[in-house]
């Protein structure tokens, strides 16, 4: 069985990934099976891991200030 046919493991991820990519980008990331979408950005040189975490800790540290 291909990456194909599996969802990629990081697709939690997504909506963060959308926040930081152009639309154009973030169609083209998901467009292609991956099995990290997280790595693929990485390895297509969109972003590094770097902003990607700090997006994901922005993210998390602002919904449990507002619950």
């Amino acid at each position: 069985m291909g990456t194909s046919a599996r969802p990629a493991r990081d697709e939690w991820l997504l909506p963060t990934l959308e926040g930081l990519f152009s639309p154009e980008q973030f169609a083209q990331l998901r467009s292609t099976p991956e099995a990290s979408f997280w790595e693929a950005a990485v390895r297509r040189n969109l972003i590094r891991d770097d902003d990607i975490l700090a997006a994901r800790l922005h993210s998390l540290l602002g919904r449990s200030r507002s619950e």
